[in-house]
């Protein structure tokens, strides 16, 4: 057979431009040929593919270098020697001395020859590796994850989705091929799913398959007779296959629940409360709070800032400012209150309908801020009283005392304090009335005929 000198250079200058390395031995496993990217490769290793050089020569190289390990090596040997003693091609894959995935091909000739091929398959490995990875996760997440195609018949689902089945003993494996209406069928033959009121297990099976046909994407929440509760995601994908993802959120529903309760009791305090974001933007404030402001037409409303119902209430009217305190600098009282506040604080305001609030207003820990008002009206009116009272009793011109059980004073008035004081008693809070008695007897003020206290001191 002629050679076509032309064509042969052709394609060695081919092969010499192909990533993949190419090799050929001869039939005494000689190097007659190796492409130029495998040998630039290996010279960087100091391991060259040199014409001429022999296969078991290179091996015994690199069970010196140890650039391998014994395993690859004998990997590599078993492979070539298998292709040429039984004539058919062998390969496997392995990570090379320069950090690539390589398949490594050895294709024995007609003439005897081997032809070996080693080609980056780094890209497709990691790939693979990482899709690995994803199932292995998908598998083992704590998540129910099913996937079907676009006939209803199962593609996959991940090993929760069999665990809670046996665990709720439902008749039903989750295997490849799975009709979705056997599944719906063996779960409401099963106690924990409850069938709806009014419904039989095929009726039901239609109405879900007419959702599943008509959904695009939805979440819904699924309620199981053992109380647990679970939140679902379904999404119809562009090829027309089903996704559906499982989360029991039994825990949040339970909390959800308690918060509302929380949430009803709060918004029904007879107290106004309101409760504010680190940022001074409203959170919410209760159903008393909003009724209050009402009365100056001021509404309240889920993340106003306070400068905002603070102007508000200052338009209206809402607070007795003192006439030697100008708006601008109750204004700046009040903001730098706030901004100084890091704990807790409480102070009184007077409003201009009369009301005075007792306000108790707390730090949280992440900036946010809750203000709690107490209407201390009628206390103030009290204490407005029992001061008129008071003031009464100490201009009363009689000795005037009153004593506890334990006979200490409670309270004198002036002039029952300025006679013991003549007398050197100091007729205090707390002092004792056997001290007083003592005292007016040595100073000879007690009638010993009557056998009792003149009636001055009476």
């Amino acid at each position: 057979m002629e050679i076509n000198i032309k064509l042969a250079e052709s394609l060695i200058d081919a092969f010499d431009c192909e990533e993949t390395g190419i090799i050929l031995w001869d039939q005494n496993d000689n190097i007659a040929y190796r492409n130029k990217n495998i040998s630039d490769r290996f010279i960087k290793l100091n391991i060259d593919f040199e014409v001429g050089q022999n296969f078991f020569d290179r091996i015994k190289i690199f069970k010196k270098t140890k650039i391998l390990t014994s395993d690859q090596i004998n990997l590599r040997e078993t492979n070539y020697v298998t292709a040429k003693k039984i004539g058919k091609p062998q390969q496997f894959v392995v990570k090379g001395p320069t950090g690539r995935w390589v398949q490594v091909k050895d294709t024995p000739t007609s003439e005897g020859n081997i032809l070996t091929l080693m080609t980056n398959v780094t890209e497709i490995v990691e790939q693979d590796l990482e899709r690995k990875r994803l199932a292995n996760a998908i598998e083992n997440v704590p998540l129910i994850i099913q996937y079907w195609d676009e006939n209803d018949k199962l593609i996959f689902a991940n090993a929760k989705a069999d665990e809670l089945h046996e665990q709720w003993e439902v008749n039903c494996k989750f295997t490849k091929g799975l009709a979705y209406e056997d599944m719906v069928r063996a779960q409401l033959s099963s106690e924990i799913f409850k069938i709806p009121e009014g419904e039989t297990i095929e009726s039901e099976i239609k109405k879900r398959k007419k959702y599943r046909k008509n959904v695009e994407s939805n979440y819904r929440e699924v309620f199981l007779e053992n109380g647990k509760t679970w939140y679902v995601i379904d999404k119809r994908l562009n090829d027309g296959s089903f996704l559906s993802i499982f989360s029991e959120i039994t825990d949040i529903k339970d909390k959800e629940a308690q918060y509302k309760q929380l949430a009803d009791a709060l918004d029904n305090l007879p107290m106004p409360m309101l409760f504010w974001d680190k940022e001074d933007k409203l959170i919410t404030s209760n159903k008393r709070s909003r009724e209050f402001q009402g009365k100056w037409e001021i509404k309240l409303e889920d993340g106003m800032s306070w400068e905002s119902m603070f102007k508000k209430q200052i338009d209206a009217g809402v607070y007795v400012i003192s006439e030697n305190k100008s708006i601008e600098d109750f204004t700046k009282e009040r903001s730098n209150f706030r901004a100084e506040l890091i704990q807790d604080r409480k102070r009184e305001t007077l409003l201009s309908d009369g009301t005075t609030f007792f306000s108790n207003e707390i730090r949280l820990d992440d900036g946010s801020m809750l203000s709690v008002f107490t209407d201390i009206s009628e206390i103030k009116e009290r204490e407005k009283s029992l001061k008129l009272l008071n003031d009464a009793i100490e201009i009363i011109p009689n000795n005037m005392m009153l004593w506890d059980k334990n006979n200490k004073l409670i309270m004198a008035n002036a002039k029952a304090r300025d006679d013991n004081a003549s007398r050197g008693f100091d007729l205090k809070k707390g002092a004792s009335r056997l001290g007083m008695v003592k005292n007016a007897l040595k100073k000879r003020f007690y009638d010993r005929a009557k056998g009792n206290f003149s009636k001055r001191f009476s």
